[in-house]
């Protein structure tokens, strides 16, 4: 089956109950393992790619990865998504977050690449040892909005996100394995104006409608089927519905729109595609007087035809046979919605597309459908090393990636006033923070009390300024430095971070003779992170001293004054 058209928001609401009630058990067919690994939050395309791809007959088992960690997922092979063992890797990567100011970064001194280019060399290099397959999303430009229509003349601010982009598509085109997708084309078939969502990214790391995420799920969905059964080798076109239509009498005429069937096939003019007409007899008058158009038609583009009384399943029979091509490489183009369902009754393996009744639609709803859809050949002159795994000792690693970034912190005592800012900060962590759940009067008591440090930590790197993207809360007693709050915002997790603020409280605790950091934590369900780092750093796991049955319990970390190193 086809890939079907983009929906409209009572399909997306559709396709998300279809998911949530589970797809179609396919018992002779392994599912598809899709890992998804974004800047954002990728959760809402997971319905639309699912039930895209359940239809046309591939099913799948999707993962999506942490937020805003592509590179540190892609070079550590012990990561989640490695764990995962996704057959096909899908990467979608965003301007405004790769860029944490919202411009490029200034020229390196040092010569490091751009952000995009190091987040499509970790992928690229993930996918190869992986064995998976790759669809790179390449990102849409950034919408200009600080000056205006001032900024139709701000050359400088398109120039440099479409030479990224462009040196990106160019590094990655003609890789085997490796397949492309435009956020920019997706942008702008949904359209700027019901694009974004910049309230819901605030709250949720959500950028973009839910259209966006179904019309990104369609593209994906339909490169996926690409890649699984090729392009379509022959394509039957069902000129009674298309070419003409009955009058009063019974005779049949030309229909308005038929002139734009030539320039609609002429994609299809390739020596891999055979296009063959199908009529029945009470339509054949159309060829007795044929009109231009059809004439046309008929010496251009036209490889056969079929005129006859047996029914439209013993004629696609023949005609497939006729041409020696499988039924799941033809498409029937059709604007006869009984006629599909007579075949999808009688269960033809064809690729069914039911095109609607305004001829000036077409051309979107085929190409929607994925009828023009073929893989492109790379470039003949790329050289050698472009198709292949990078050499022996070039790869991006977790350590190189780490020592590039440059990581700069401040840490800071909040004032008072910050509390309700610093609350609603540990309200939105999910992924790195312990899980203890603390009000803004609690915050506010301890930055007031003499006993107790809170910290926040700004971070730089060579990408830019994160700004407040971790905080930490303790409370000294004796020789013991008790930690309430940890946290690290997603976009700077998996980047050091969180070691350097560890070793941060170590060496304070040090400073007032403690030598155990005990860290109350309690599981979430999505704190895994955090409570993994805390293994690496030798914890001691025990439950609270009150013996009742609770989520909650302690890790100590025993330190010295040789050991702050994390």
């Amino acid at each position: 089956m086809p890939i079907a058209g983009v929906p409209d928001a009572s399909g997306l609401l559709a396709r998300r109950l279809a998911w949530q009630r589970g797809g179609q058990p396919h018992a002779s067919q392994r599912p598809l393992a899709i890992a998804v690994l974004a800047t954002y939050t990728a959760d809402p395309l997971v319905p639309y790619l699912g039930t895209f791809l359940e239809e046309a007959g591939l099913p799948v088992r999707p993962w999506v990865g942490p937020i805003d960690q592509i590179v540190q997922q892609c070079v550590d092979d012990s990561s989640e998504t490695a764990a995962f063992r996704p057959d096909l890797l899908v990467v979608i990567p965003r301007f405004e977050e790769l860029w944490s100011d919202g411009r490029p970064p200034m020229a390196d001194p040092e010569g490091e690449p751009d952000p995009l280019v190091l987040v499509a060399d970790a992928a690229v290099e993930a996918a190869y040892r992986w064995g998976a397959a790759l669809v790179f999303v390449l990102p849409s430009i950034p919408p200009l909005c600080a000056w205006g229509v001032g900024g139709d003349a701000a050359s400088d601010g398109l120039a440099a996100p479409t030479g990224i982009r462009e040196g990106v598509r160019a590094r990655l085109a003609g890789r085997p394995s490796v397949f492309l997708a435009d956020m920019e084309e997706v942008i702008r078939g949904v359209g700027t104006r019901h694009a974004f969502r910049p309230a819901l990214f605030r709250l949720a790391r959500v950028p973009y409608t839910q259209l966006v995420y179904g019309a990104l799920a369609h593209r994906l969905a339909r490169i996926v089927r690409l890649r699984a059964h090729g392009s379509y080798q022959a394509v039957i076109i069902d000129g009674d519905s298309i070419l003409g239509e009955p009058g009063a009498d019974g005779a049949w005429s030309v229909r308005d729109g038929c002139e734009l069937v030539v320039p609609l096939l002429r994609p299809l003019d390739r020596d891999d595609v055979r296009i063959t007409l199908r009529h029945t007899p009470a339509a054949a008058g159309l060829w007795a007087a044929p009109t231009p158009e059809l004439e046309l038609l008929a010496t251009d583009v036209l490889s056969g035809w079929a005129i006859d009384e047996q029914s439209v399943t013993g004629t696609v029979r023949d005609l497939t046979s006729l041409l020696r091509i499988r039924p799941r490489d033809t498409a029937i183009v059709t604007a006869d919605p009984e006629l599909v369902r007579e075949l999808a009754d009688a269960g033809s393996e064809c690729s069914l597309m039911l095109i609607g009744p305004s001829p000036d639609d077409w051309q979107q709803e085929l190409d929607d459908m994925g009828l023009f859809d073929v893989l492109l050949e790379g470039p003949p002159s790329a050289p050698p090393a472009g198709g292949g795994p990078p050499a022996a000792g070039t790869a991006q690693t977790l350590e190189r990636f780490l020592a590039g970034l440059r990581l700069e912190l401040g840490y800071r005592t909040p004032e008072p006033h910050e509390a309700a800012s610093l609350a609603e900060m540990l309200r939105r962590t999910h992924d790195f923070t312990l899980g203890i759940e603390l009000s803004q009067q609690d915050i506010t008591g301890a930055i007031t009390d003499p006993s107790s440090t809170v910290l926040l930590v700004t971070v730089r790197d060579r990408f830019g300024d994160h700004g407040t993207s971790a905080a930490v809360g303790v409370r000294w007693q004796e020789t013991v430095c008790t930690v309430d709050l940890f946290l690290v915002s997603c976009p700077v997790l998996g980047r050091g971070v969180e070691r350097a603020v560890a070793q941060r409280i170590a060496e304070l605790a040090l400073e007032r003779s403690c030598d155990t950091v005990r860290f109350r934590c309690k599981t979430t369900g999505r704190n895994r992170e955090t409570l993994q780092f805390l293994q690496r750093l030798a914890v001691e796991y025990h439950a609270p001293g009150d013996g009742a049955e609770s989520t909650e319990f302690i890790c100590d970390w025993r330190i010295s004054s040789g050991d702050v190193r994390v």
